[in-house]
């Protein structure tokens, strides 16, 4: 089953704001989630810039008559707008919450980080391979290695998402690049 363009750009549109509004709760009320989301500061770009993407590529799709324009609208949030989303919600959120929790439960250290470096991509692999209707181990396993390297890059990275937003660009794009180069 497969949905249409305008209801996966919405579903989108939901989920970006939703991201939104919970950093800009949790931001608010924990000093390490503060530090986490720190360029993060002005949600107001961020809505802008997302409002823009969505509205042009929704005029693009509308307006150019080609058979797979869909793709164009796809590929710009794939590329573009998800890894943003996903990045803040699964490391600068989830970590930060997660982080928060272990300190409470008395985890020190490397505990931590390794509780962290193991809880983060797990969750990050079935949230994406659970939104299908089957569950594929080779899909689990590909989400979960790139959510280790994202959590790895992020943690060691000095708590700093830009990189891991990049890199999980990238990451987007030449798998999009593979899937579509094939007829």
């Amino acid at each position: 089953m497969l949905i249409s363009s305008d209801a996966y750009l919405f579903s989108i549109i939901v989920l970006e704001i939703a991201v939104i509004v919970a950093a800009i709760i949790v931001r608010s009320k924990s000093s390490i989630l503060r530090e986490n989301l720190k360029f993060y500061m002005d949600a107001r770009y961020t809505i802008g810039a997302t409002v823009c993407i969505l509205i042009i590529t929704f005029v693009i799709s509308r307006f150019l008559k080609c058979q797979r324009i869909e793709i164009i609208p796809f590929l710009v949030l794939s590329i573009f707008v998800a890894p943003v989303f996903e990045e803040i919600f699964y490391r600068g959120l989830l970590i930060g919450s997660l982080y928060s929790v272990l300190e409470r439960k008395g985890f020190e250290g490397k505990m931590v980080t390794l509780s962290l470096i193991i809880i983060n991509p797990f969750i990050f692999s079935l949230s994406h391979v659970l939104n299908t209707y089957t569950f594929q181990l080779d899909a689990f396993i590909a989400r979960l290695s790139t959510g280790f390297v994202y959590a790895l890059f992020y943690w060691y990275g000095k708590r700093n998402l830009i990189p891991v937003i990049v890199a999980h660009s990238i990451y987007n794009l030449l798998v999009n690049l593979c899937l579509f180069s094939y007829p």
